[in-house]
């Protein structure tokens, strides 16, 4: 079962890489990154608060630090306006 959850987490990276270079034609490496700061984000949130609250709150975190690099870096490197 374990490898499953595994390539489970695998294949949604791959999914998202996919999804990004579709639709914007850049091939963003900040994704794995973002995974990762997640996973650190919880481990730190875990020893004060619940389990799940700890992955909402690293969740919605990560979603903001996402909509900032996005906004900062890709947006940029894809021509588009900062605005729209």
């Amino acid at each position: 079962m374990r490898g499953l959850g595994e390539g489970s987490v695998y294949a949604l990276l791959a999914f998202g890489f996919v999804i990004i270079f579709k639709s914007m034609g850049v091939i963003s490496f900040a994704q794995p990154a973002l995974m990762l700061s997640g996973a650190v984000l919880v481990t730190y949130l875990v020893t004060s608060v619940n389990f799940y609250l700890a992955v909402v709150l690293a969740a919605a975190a990560v979603a903001l630090l996402a909509v900032g690099v996005e906004r900062t870096v890709l947006r940029p490197m894809i021509g588009k306006n900062q605005c729209s």
